[in-house]
Formats: structure tokens, C-alpha cells, sequence
């Protein structure tokens, strides 16, 4: 039991670590940082069926036996507002709108690589935008790319320059913070459901690492990890979006699916 409770305490600073300085980055107190906790712990004992018994319902009292919060807690926590979803903010309509122009036939060239497209017309910024954005104006998307870098505009034509949305930390704060959430949520979301016990169906999750690289490489295979990543990324993005829209039936449930990559070095 020691070596499984020392592995868990090495877990939790590892995973509060990193979150814990993007909090204190952004002057959240401990306090605040405790009752986003305990609303997590409710949520997934409420709503997750590894924790429930066959045949009961999901009592307060229930509630607080798993979680070792107090009634009056459990109480307070499910009176609060539910939390805001990144994929209803403007990162992902931007990211859509990306992935439609790269991976879309209509705004592809022979060569498959993304068109430059006029401001409006049968097949232009304003149709690729009304196709992908989900509702987000022309004017406001173009002010987002332009302000990312990612598009120029002369003469009335569109230029794709980045094929990647690269969001300015400094200057969108909540964008960055957007991306760290549905990153890190999604990485953390595929290992928490491969080491559930007795699950049969595990999601795709590999790690590489290279030990004793010397300094010298950094650079240039960080280049060169990039370099590969981004033609992966964009190659499956295209592939996945042709695939949908051969097989897609009217009227069918749909749900969400992704690969992240990340580079990584200590």
C-alpha cells in the first residue's frame, strides 16, 4: 500500500504542478482553485458510472460517501453554474474554419494545398467561413486570423499563411487558456479511460522519448518533430474529413473525435 500511495502522491504533484502555475499565472487563489476541486469530485461521482451501484440513484448522501465531502458541500457544489465549454468559443470556430480550408476539396488546388480565395462568391472566404464557423461572421473571423498571422487580405483575395492556429498568449488570454483546456483535457480524458480495470476498448496513446540527446540537436530535431507532426496532423485532418463525408448518414448522432501531438523536453 505504501508504494501504491507514494505513486499517487508523485501522480497528484505532477498533474497539480503545472496546473497549479497556470492558476497562480493567472491570480487564482487556493480557495477558488479547492471548490473548481470539489466540483469535479461531485461531477464525475454523480455522473460517471465506474462509481455507481447497480439499482441505486445518485443520492447527496451517496454523493458524499465517495467523494468524503460533507452533505451541506455536495449540497452547495451541484447549486453551482455549470462550466463554460471551450468548443463553444471562438478558438474552435477559428480552428474549424482552418480545417475546412485545408482539407476541403472545393478550397483545395490540384496539388491539394489550400487556395487562395476571394473575399465573397459561390466559393470564397464568406462560403468557407458560413460553411464552418457555426454562425461567426466574415469580418469577425478575418479579424481573428489576421490577428493570429494566419491569413493575408489584398485586393480582395485571402491568403492562407499558417495551416496551424497559433493563438498570441500574451495578447488572448482567454484563447490560450481555451487550448490548454481542451489539450490537456483530452490527453488526460484517453489515459484516465485506458486504466479504467476491465476495459477492453483502449483509445490510441503513445509516447516517445529520446534520452541523452545532446544539446547541440535540440534545435534542429525540434525543427524537424514539427516539421513531421504538422504534415501528420494535416494529412489525417484531410483524410478524417473525406471519410465523414462519405459515410455520414442524415439525421445520425454524432459525437467528437481527435489526435493531439505535443513536443516535449526536461
Amino acid at each position: 500500500m505504501k508504494k501504491l500511495d507514494d505513486l499517487m502522491s508523485y501522480l497528484a504533484h505532477r498533474l497539480f504542478k503545472p496546473i497549479a502555475t497556470i492558476l497562480l499565472r493567472n491570480y487564482v487563489p487556493y480557495k477558488t482553485a479547492a471548490k473548481w476541486l470539489k466540483q469535479a469530485y461531485v461531477d464525475v461521482a454523480q455522473n460517471n458510472p465506474e462509481f455507481a451501484i447497480e439499482g441505486k440513484k445518485h443520492t447527496k448522501s451517496r454523493i458524499a460517501v465517495i467523494t468524503g465531502l460533507t452533505r451541506v458541500d455536495v449540497d452547495h457544489v451541484l447549486k453551482m453554474p455549470n462550466l463554460v465549454i471551450a468548443s463553444e468559443q471562438n478558438w474552435n470556430r477559428a480552428t474549424k474554419v482552418l480545417s475546412g480550408w485545408i482539407s476541403d476539396p472545393d478550397f483545395l488546388d490540384e496539388n491539394n494545398q489550400p487556395k487562395k480565395i476571394p473575399l465573397s462568391g459561390e466559393i470564397s472566404f464568406d462560403s468557407l467561413v458560413k460553411k464552418y464557423s457555426c454562425g461567426i461572421t466574415s469580418r469577425a473571423v478575418i479579424d481573428e486570423l489576421r490577428h493570429i498571422k494566419a491569413i493575408s487580405v489584398d485586393d480582395g483575395t485571402v491568403c492562407l499563411l499558417q495551416k496551424e492556429y497559433i493563438y498570441n498568449a500574451g495578447k488572448d488570454k482567454q484563447i490560450a487558456l481555451e487550448n490548454i483546456g481542451l489539450s490537456v483535457g483530452g490527453l488526460l480524458d484517453t489515459l484516465t479511460h485506458n486504466t479504467q480495470e476491465d476495459n477492453e476498448h483502449k483509445m490510441f496513446q503513445r509516447l516517445v522519448i529520446q534520452r541523452n540527446v545532446p544539446e547541440s540537436l535540440i534545435e534542429p530535431l525540434e525543427s524537424y518533430i514539427s516539421d513531421v507532426s504538422s504534415f501528420f496532423l494535416h494529412t489525417l485532418d484531410q483524410k478524417l474529413t473525406q471519410k465523414i463525408k462519405n459515410t455520414q448518414l442524415e439525421d445520425e448522432a454524432t459525437k467528437t473525435i481527435g489526435v493531439g501531438l505535443y513536443y516535449y523536453e526536461d
